[in-house]
């Protein structure tokens, strides 16, 4: 596909892209350093298992802790919810397949376990500011990444 169909600005494009993902890939793979250790290995979790259909339900039974007590601890912690931090991260993955295959994007939001197309747009679109659609199509918008340690410096 590349040989074929990409002039030389295209590719070079496309490593660069490929490139960028690759750096902020593994700087999520980095430690976190909350002072909960289970909120740790929580995000530690998600980011292994983040094409499962994580809930907070399996993640807290994962933990045998409770979704009441998981859902705070984490809320605590980080500065947003569960819930949200999994979407967020949906949402940040989601965005190489967008970019760099041809997948469908019901296939990829089935991939990623939202409920349905809609939803996944809607909140695609509430990080990015744009459609997943007009995120593929037009290839200028950066990569959506939401910074975890910058939320931990402002609750200090």
């Amino acid at each position: 596909m590349i040989e074929n169909t990409m002039k030389d600005a295209e590719f070079l494009q496309f490593a660069d892209d490929l490139i960028d993902f690759y750096v902020y890939f593994i700087a999520d793979r980095k430690q976190p350093t909350f002072r909960h250790q289970t909120v740790n290995k929580v995000i530690m979790y998600i980011n292994d298992e983040l094409e499962n259909d994580l809930t907070v339900e399996s993640i807290a039974a994962h933990f045998h802790i409770s979704t009441s007590h998981l859902s705070r601890i984490f809320r605590e912690h980080v500065g947003i919810t569960l819930v949200e931090y999994l979407n967020v991260r949906r949402v940040e993955e989601s965005q190489y397949y967008l970019r760099h295959t041809n997948k469908s994007i019901t296939s990829i939001s089935d991939q990623f376990h939202f409920c349905n197309q809609s939803y996944f747009t809607r909140i695609f679109k509430k990080y990015t500011g744009v459609t997943p659609k007009h995120f593929r199509d037009e290839l200028h918008h950066e990569f959506y990444r939401f910074d975890i340690n910058e939320l931990e410096l402002e609750k200090v």
